[in-house]
């Protein structure tokens, strides 16, 4: 695992998939997964995750199957909840989880990322983290995401509840919305938004990367 400090966000980066989601996934699905606030162990995340059979291939990308550890490329999380994560979980914490929350001792925010991700994704997890430490640039982005027609902006909450996001806050909404613009790929966008055309969103991801771009010079140096 490689550590770099930008202010007050924290950047992660593992050689794998697999390295990044063994020592996160725990931290991942505590701060905004199904078992969100939750105490739980190793085997009860693999009983969620697997069906009858032990099977842990339960995301289709692209024409195929990926375990939950193939899957993830990159996430995110506040330190916030990384605390509340070290408190509930004291007595049962992973060597890599105690890496982790050793190197985020003077962040905010913490990105995690794999070596070979793909851009969009890095993108977008930066994205998060600037919405969280910076007041104006949320501003900025949700006033552009919520300029957005009612028609297309049901498109993308269709999307993002069947990639398993809890839909029904506007702001949440917002800001995953303005997180997939700034990292937007016309292919993903197939299997994530398949209702989305790409011209339809040319004008938001052209105003929104605008901002992003200038915040990514500012921090990311």
């Amino acid at each position: 695992m490689q550590a770099t400090q930008f202010g007050e966000i924290l950047l992660l980066e593992y050689p794998s998939n697999m390295e990044m989601n063994l020592a996160t996934f725990r931290i991942s699905e505590f701060f905004e997964g199904d078992l969100k606030g939750k105490k739980f162990t190793t085997d009860q995340f693999i009983e969620g995750w697997s069906d009858e059979d032990g099977n842990m291939d339960i995301f289709e990308y692209n024409g195929k199957y990926l375990s939950y550890f193939a899957y993830w490329d990159g996430l995110n999380f506040t330190k916030k909840s990384l605390d509340k994560f070290t408190v509930k979980f004291a007595l049962e914490l992973s060597a890599r989880e105690k890496e982790v929350i050793r190197a985020a001792r003077k962040s905010s925010y913490i990105i995690a990322l794999t070596e070979n991700g793909a851009e969009s994704t890095r993108r977008h997890e930066f994205s998060h983290s600037f919405s969280f430490t910076d007041k104006v640039y949320k501003t900025n982005v949700f006033e552009i995401v919520e300029s957005i027609p009612q028609e297309l902006r049901d498109k993308f909450v269709s999307g993002l509840d069947g990639m398993g996001y809890t839909i029904g806050d506007p702001a949440y909404e917002n800001e995953e919305i303005h997180a997939y613009l700034v990292g937007y790929d016309e292919k993903e966008y197939e299997s994530f938004f398949p209702l989305i055309q790409p011209e339809e969103v040319a004008p938001y991801v052209a105003s929104i990367g605008e901002i992003y771009g200038k915040k990514e010079s500012e921090v990311l140096v």
